[in-house]
C-alpha cells in the first residue's frame, strides 16, 4: 500500500496501525516523493491501494490520485481530509473518502469497500 500524508505523526500512526493489520506500507510525506519512488517500488505492478491526504502542500492528494490512476488504472484509493468540502476525483467506484479524525477500523472499512470486499 502507498500511504501519503504530510503530518509525520499521522503518517507514522496510520503506517504502524496498517502494518499491525498485515499491510505492507510504503509511506511518504509528500505527493512528489511518492511519485518519484512509485515506479521503483512497484516496477512490474502496482500497490494494492493508495491512501492519501487530500490537502498536501505542493501537489495535492487529488492531483496525486489522478497521476497514479494514469500510471495504474483502476488502483483503489482512499482520500483523507479534515475538511468537509474536500472533492473526490471522478472515480466513485474505486475511491472512498474518509474524514479526519478517524479510527483505524474506519480506514480498514474504507479500504475494504474500494477493494471490493
Amino acid at each position: 500500500m502507498l500511504l501519503v500524508d504530510d503530518e509525520p505523526a499521522v503518517l507514522a500512526v496510520i503506517a504502524r496501525g496498517l502494518g499491525r493489520r498485515g499491510w505492507h506500507v510504503v509511506a511518504h510525506p509528500s505527493a512528489e516523493a511518492a511519485l518519484a519512488e512509485a515506479a521503483g517500488v512497484w516496477p512490474d505492478g502496482r500497490p494494492d491501494a493508495v491512501v492519501t491526504d487530500a490537502s498536501l502542500p505542493g501537489l495535492d492528494g487529488v492531483a496525486l490520485l489522478r497521476a497514479l490512476a494514469a500510471r495504474w488504472p483502476g488502483v483503489p484509493c482512499v482520500l483523507l481530509s479534515g475538511y468537509a468540502d474536500a472533492r473526490l476525483p471522478d472515480r466513485p467506484g474505486r475511491t472512498a473518502f474518509l474524514a479526519k479524525p478517524f479510527a483505524l477500523d474506519d480506514l480498514l472499512r474504507a479500504l475494504d469497500s474500494v477493494l471490493g470486499g
